[in-house]
């Protein structure tokens, strides 16, 4: 017989929604990064440099915003098979009980 740790499953979900919320804080700090880069008062040979590090800022975003709704997306799949897991075991546990209570099913 296979037994599935339902609260163990859970608890995963829960542990990679967590990490998603940390990730995607992290995007929206490198997002605003982009905005705080200011090389106006650096001098024309670096604000090149300056713009290429706002944009490198935007795509770091980008990167960790969509790692992090990867993560959420894992977290919520383990979520629904733990649920559908759970009902398929009640439903079970359900049709045993009337068989061996002689109720017709």
């Amino acid at each position: 017989m296979t037994a599935i740790d339902v609260a163990g499953i859970r608890g995963i979900s829960s542990d990679l929604k967590s990490s998603a919320e940390i990730v995607f804080d992290q995007a929206v700090a490198a997002k605003s990064a982009a905005t705080d880069v200011d090389t106006s008062g650096a001098g024309r040979d670096y604000r090149k440099w300056g713009d290429r590090v706002a944009r490198a800022c935007v795509d770091v975003a980008g990167v960790l915003a969509t790692y992090s709704q990867c993560v959420t997306n894992c977290s919520t799949a383990l979520e629904v098979a733990a649920s559908a897991y759970e009902q398929q075991d009640q439903a079970t546990a359900n049709e045993v009980a009337a068989v061996e209570a002689g109720i017709p099913t």
